[in-house]
């Protein structure tokens, strides 16, 4: 057994890199691993499925489409989380911040933020949706209008279960794993290898946030997923907890897959997408400051519990 963390001598900028080659690793290896076991699941012609994949193929066979996300993402970002953070510092959930219990104030203040900021939200999809790339690029710009699309009908088809069976499968992967997954890399990870890169916790929580929002590949909701990148961000860094932002982040997707369904089943009569929707600049501006009034209140609540400096960084309670 390693007497001290293999990892704990690396400049923060390797430390990126040999991140990037285990999250390469280990999503090759979970995909082999993920293949092997559909030949169980879906039958011995599951390559030739995976294979036709394409256009409309892909809703035709939702289940398998289910299955390769649920399995990626766990070569993506939760394995390749647990095993760099126990390179990194031997003890796992010190490591990630998960030893540190949220309090329930400032969970219920952090979805409250989130709530408060989706007029915003929805006007700056709107803004977002209205770019355009210059001339010369057209052909990158319809490339990336396809591929929206063909997420977003993915997206749909995914939602489109209205079976209880359906929903259980849709908030474990749209509500928990996608909520710890990213949580445990943009955040966890992410933004506190920048900040020992950089010495700048602002800068990291931004970068982790538009680098959260790239991987995506959902460019018209760019702009609006780099906002909500940077408030999980900040709830993670001004709380010391990452279950304040993996919660957050799993209340968010998984209240989206509730109102889904029961729109779908028609038991709502109000499409959840349309929430917070508004062209009023005077509920917009609200939005944000009730949005600020609230993010506000979590900062100085946390910052008196814990009395640190603000120069100090929470990430060097772990430095020996």
């Amino acid at each position: 057994m390693l007497k001290e963390p293999f990892l704990r001598n690396f400049s923060p900028f390797l430390k990126i890199i040999f991140f990037g080659l285990i999250v390469v690793a280990t999503l090759l290896f979970t995909l082999l691993l993920g293949m092997m076991l559909a030949y169980a699941i879906f039958g011995p012609d599951v390559l030739s499925q995976m294979m036709d994949l394409t256009g409309n193929a892909i809703l035709e066979n939702i289940a398998l489409q289910k299955y390769i996300q649920i399995v990626s993402q766990f070569g993506t970002f939760i394995f390749p989380a647990v095993i760099f953070a126990f390179l990194a510092g031997r003890n796992i959930a010190t490591y990630l911040k998960l030893d540190v219990p949220p309090r329930s104030a400032s969970l219920i203040l952090a979805f409250a933020a989130f709530i408060a900021l989706l007029p915003f939200i929805n006007w700056l999809m709107l803004v977002n949706e209205q770019i355009h790339l210059p001339g010369f690029l057209s052909g990158m710009e319809e490339w990336m209008r396809t591929s929206e699309e063909q997420a977003q009908r993915i997206m749909e088809a995914f939602l489109g279960d209205t079976t209880i069976k359906g929903l259980f499968i849709n908030i474990f992967m749209i509500g928990i794993l996608a909520a710890v997954g990213e949580e445990l890399v943009f955040r966890g990870i992410g933004v506190r290898l920048l900040d020992e890169w950089m010495h700048n916790k602002h800068l990291a929580i931004w970068i982790s946030a538009i680098a959260f929002s790239a991987l995506h590949l959902q460019f018209y909701g760019f702009l609006p997923r780099v906002v909500l990148g940077v408030v999980l961000g900040y709830l993670f860094v001004w709380t010391g907890s990452l279950w304040v932002p993996i919660i957050t982040h799993f209340l968010n997707n998984g209240l989206a897959v509730v109102l889904m369904y029961l729109y779908n089943r028609e038991s709502i009569s109000s499409n959840p997408e349309e929430f917070g929707s508004t062209g009023e600049w005077s509920l917009i501006l609200l939005s944000l400051s009730v949005f600020a009034g609230v993010m506000i209140w979590i900062y100085r609540s946390e910052n008196k519990k814990r009395r640190l400096p603000e120069s100090i960084s929470f990430f060097e309670s772990d430095k020996e």
